[in-house]
């Protein structure tokens, strides 16, 4: 007697409910059909991430000497190489690809201790010379010193190139991890809508078909992201970035014959989203970049003060925050931003205890608040409120108003400055705002909170102590600016933590 079957789309929905994570289950389910292994298998190979470290082999005597090894700590590169080599039909199914790069044994990625200098391996080269179809590609690294793109192998980084020509239907790709990636090979992911890199490089690079309609050949992304790599901030990140948009620098081809085009190689013209982390030295960078963007599509902009911002204060009882007088231009020009849903502002406020002499002196804070609050205050009514109270809506206010500070208390400072701390004028610049709109909608924010244990060279430390979570959380909760009574124009407030990005909801 046949024993009675579930509906295979019963056992499907049941499958589904598995976390994709768990990959032990999955591997089961697999073999217990040939009728599910095909469906388990695109759930276990869709998303990929390999870990490998920057190591340099010492038996090439070049510039370009850094290789992406193997980490012998986890052997995942190792079994997937084996099973896409063993069954042709899994290549298909890898949708992501994330590439992460850790930190090395030693301190410098370039100057490996004895143990590691032998001739590293790698897997990476034969893995990526597998894959097509992918949709989504992530090069991230949590080194604290990076390396730069053109000093990997040459086969590292024909592997990379190949693998952005190969799979033509790439519609994401971040490559943060690799610092001044070459400009002309954004050109390879025409396609991608959303992108995202630490900084570019223009100059001598090789163009890959010289032949084909320049204007065809440029990057049109809808996101465009700008991150630090590793956390380290290059000054001149944004240079590279508005030299691929000019289209200064030259092609140089097959043939060793170079040629000069003035043709971007990218371009902001669709661009709806551009989140600029990297700080800049002058407001005159951003303001330049900005001036590529089309101001009738962008929807949403994140920006990072720039460093003439920032302006230092004593931190006594009697000292007073600095001059809004004495901050620099606030002119960002996003009034003709008539599409615009959302807009970020990033600071930092750095509290640090004075340790240049055996005198004693107060504390300090260096912090771009008052320009923050000045831009807040300069804001213009968003265009699409008038189109709401022109329709009569009741929605409430369709824009987003986020303020995030990087609060940095690595300096020792006593966490008796972070009750103290006088977060009035950007408090009151953003009440001001939401009365000003007439909406509903509460701003954000955010304090991210960092005791600069993410950024030391010996990068082998415990997460963040939950007593000293708890002593954080208390300061800012007991700080009496950030006590907000009952009103219309709220204010969200969140606490978070730098390496873990735990949130925390303190009050609305």
């Amino acid at each position: 007697m046949q024993r009675p079957s579930l509906p295979y789309d019963v056992i499907r929905e049941i499958f589904s409910h598995i976390p994709s994570n768990d990959i032990a289950t999955l591997s089961a389910c697999s073999g217990t059909s040939t009728m599910y292994q095909s469906l388990m298998q695109k759930r276990i190979f869709s998303s990929v991430e390999l870990v490998y470290v920057a190591k340099v082999d010492f038996n090439l005597n070049s510039f370009d000497c850094a290789v992406l090894a193997d980490d012998h700590s986890n052997r995942k590169a190792l079994k997937l190489l084996a099973s896409l080599a063993s069954n042709p039909l899994l290549a298909p199914y890898v949708r992501s690809l994330t590439i992460r790069i850790d930190e090395p044994p030693t301190v410098n990625a370039l100057t490996p201790s004895p143990q590691d200098q032998a001739q590293p391996t790698s897997t990476l080269t034969q893995v990526l010379a597998h894959l097509s179809n992918l949709s989504y590609f992530r090069v991230v690294s949590v080194a604290i010193v990076s390396v730069l793109y053109e000093h990997y192998i040459p086969s590292i980084r024909e592997a990379m190139v190949d693998l952005l020509l190969r799979n033509t239907e790439l519609a994401d790709v971040d490559l943060c991890g690799l610092p001044e990636f070459p400009a002309t090979l954004l050109r390879n992911i025409q396609k991608a809508n959303s992108i995202a890199v630490s900084s570019l490089r223009t100059g001598n690079v090789l163009n890959q078909d010289p032949l084909l309609d320049p204007e065809a050949r440029i990057s049109r992304p809808k996101s465009f992201r700008i991150l630090e790599d590793g956390g380290r901030i290059r000054g001149n990140a944004i240079d590279g970035i508005l030299d691929a948009l000019k289209r200064q620098g030259r092609d140089v081809y097959q043939s060793s014959t170079s040629q000069f085009s003035s043709n971007p190689i990218l371009s902001f013209s669709k661009l709806e989203r551009l989140d600029v982390y990297h700080g800049v030295k002058e407001l005159s960078t951003m303001q330049a970049l900005l001036q590529f963007v089309d101001r009738r599509i962008l929807k949403h902009l994140l920006i990072t003060s720039p460093f003439s911002a920032f302006q230092e204060y004593q931190l006594t009882p009697t000292a007073q925050l600095p001059s809004q007088a004495d901050t620099i231009s606030t002119d960002l020009g996003l009034e003709d931003m008539i599409s615009l849903r959302s807009f970020t502002l990033q600071g930092l406020i750095d509290l640090r205890k004075d340790i240049r002499s055996q005198i004693s002196f107060p504390d300090y804070a260096v912090t771009d608040l008052m320009w923050v609050s000045q831009v807040i205050n300069a804001l213009p009514q968003p265009p699409n409120i008038d189109r709401q109270v022109s329709g009569s809506t009741s929605s409430g206010l369709d824009f987003s108003l986020r303020v995030i500070f990087d609060i940095d208390t690595r300096d020792n400072a006593r966490l008796s400055n972070l009750k103290e701390f006088d977060f009035t004028p950007v408090i009151q610049s953003m009440k001001a705002k939401q009365e000003q709109w007439g909406g509903t909608k509460a701003s954000h924010l955010d304090l991210v909170v960092c005791d600069g244990g993410c950024k030391l060279w010996d990068n082998d430390l415990a997460p963040l102590p939950q007593w000293l979570k708890q002593d954080y959380f208390h300061a800012l909760t007991c700080n009496p600016t950030l006590q907000f009574e009952v009103d219309p124009a709220k204010v969200i407030l969140r606490l978070m933590y730098h390496c873990e990005r735990d949130e925390i909801d303190m009050r609305e």
